[in-house]
């Protein structure tokens, strides 16, 4: 644990949140610059040991203060995206948001306590319930036997792409006795050889150089899908869209829209598969759950800033609702098509039944969720120096002198030997590199970890500097 989670620790303010949290829940913390509430946030999660999830302002927020999160804690948090609604019966190419997802709720049935970074709109996914998830999970072990048609069908039920290489999470491959395949939660493909039925090797391999990177004795897969169709589903599918296509059938205007409905029933009933399914989520108004049935009932919700997370999805919902009513009015989707995520009061309700932390940087309360403690602490953005150098070895030397702590957050190494050149040529030999050592009594403290800004806290004499507040 890093010295500066306990110097953060040792805040009165930050104490009483982490030792009271659920009495004085929902909590009013005011006075955090965004630049520090990452690091408060960290510790937060570090002493209470629980499962985090911080609800920003916007995606670009969220993956911020997940990268900032890790510069404490790192590969401990991990940034929930939301997805991208697609109207058309195509396959959406972006798999990215979609694999990060599942990346995160994957980790969570691994009862993982993470920090999870996420939006409002993230939220509001029907996913499959937990319990059919791990259902559709299965190993695969040395000792197995494979039957190659079999196990295709299997990867094809859990939504894996097959694909002539293997080069994303998600896909697999089969050539011969070889089978290629990259589970969600695992950092590199697996490459699984046959004789005739019987499993010969299995093993990581790397996907650029295709060399072997270790044999492993078991793998398990889950699904590369977040809602899963069973045949019922499908067939409760079929039903409401002829009921919407029944309703429409005198309607020579809207011809497009029922041919194009007619086609997906088609593939339904074909081949249980079509490729775009947000056209059918709407008709799923049951044999659902949500991100809330994944986490423990003792996780604790944070809002970087309720406030503007409600007004940024505002802003979302009714982009939205001007994109439906003209894909509605060009005969692309059914007005249904509003159903498609679930309702946002039911994602609020959610969330109050949770420990909540509401981070404002105003001093407002919220009529949605209203403080029952109102806690201040301030920090302030850290100094940009500009480039002057003179400047912050002069501020880093008052600092010493006056015994305040400083930490400093160079990046990378090549920053990192840089500080410490600029140190030694200005006779600042009493520091330590040791960031991880919560024992370390040193005043200032140099790491190699990434912080996007740095920041003070303003009563508790603690400076914080990233590499870009010196030198931009």
């Amino acid at each position: 644990m890093s010295n500066l989670i306990d110097e953060i620790y040792n805040i009165s303010q930050v104490k009483d949140i982490i030792e009271n949290y659920k009495k004085i829940s929902p909590v009013f913390l005011h006075g955090l610059t965004d630049q520090s509430k990452s690091h408060v946030f960290a510790t937060i999660y570090k002493k209470i040991n629980k499962t985090i999830v911080i609800i920003c302002e916007d995606e670009k927020n969220a993956q911020n203060m997940c990268e900032d999160i890790n510069s404490l804690v790192e590969d401990k948090c991990l940034y929930f995206p939301s997805t991208e609604v697609n109207f058309y019966n195509i396959k959406n190419l972006e798999k990215n948001n979609q694999i990060n997802r599942l990346e995160v709720l994957t980790k969570i049935i691994n009862k993982d306590n993470l920090i999870i970074t996420t939006t409002l709109d993230a939220l509001r996914n029907k996913l499959t319930t937990k319990e059919i998830f791990e259902k559709k999970s299965f190993k695969i072990s040395i000792d197995d036997e494979i039957e190659i048609k079999e196990l295709k069908n299997y990867f094809i039920e859990l939504n894996y792409e097959f694909t002539k290489l293997v080069e994303s999470k998600g896909e697999f491959s089969i050539r011969g006795s070889i089978i290629d395949f990259w589970p969600i939660e695992y950092e590199n493909p697996i490459r699984i050889e046959l004789f005739d039925t019987e499993i010969d090797s299995i093993r990581f391999f790397d996907k650029d150089s295709q060399r072997s990177l270790g044999n492993i004795n078991e793998i398990l897969v889950r699904p590369s899908k977040e809602l899963i169709y069973e045949k019922s589903d499908y067939e409760n599918t079929i039903k409401l869209i002829n009921k919407e296509i029944d309703n429409i059938s005198n309607n020579l205007g809207l011809n497009k829209l029922k041919d194009k409905y007619i086609q997906i029933i088609s593939y339904l009933k074909d081949s249980l598969y079509i490729a775009n399914d947000d056209l059918i989520t709407p008709y799923r108004i049951d044999n659902y759950s949500s991100f809330f049935d994944y986490i423990d009932k003792d996780s604790i919700f944070i809002f970087q800033d309720l406030n503007r997370a409600i007004e940024n999805f505002k802003n979302i919902r009714d982009k939205f609702d001007l994109d439906l009513t003209n894909q509605i009015e060009s005969g692309e989707v059914f007005s249904s098509f509003k159903n498609i995520k679930i309702d946002f009061n039911k994602i609020l309700t959610n969330i109050k039944s949770y420990p909540v932390i509401n981070s404002s940087s105003l001093l407002k309360n919220n009529e949605i969720i209203k403080a029952k403690k109102i806690i201040e602490l301030q920090s302030i953005e850290q100094e940009n120096f500009n480039k002057n150098v003179n400047y912050f070895v002069d501020t880093i030397k008052n600092i010493l002198k006056n015994k305040e702590k400083a930490y400093i957050f160079t990046s990378d190494e090549k920053s990192f030997e840089n500080i410490k050149n600029i140190f030694d040529e200005n006779n600042i030999f009493n520091y330590s590199t040791e960031f991880e050592d919560k024992d370390n009594k040193k005043d200032l403290i140099l790491t190699d970890k990434n912080l996007s800004t740095g920041y003070i806290f303003t009563d508790y004499i603690v400076n914080v500097f990233s590499y870009k507040d010196i030198f931009g």
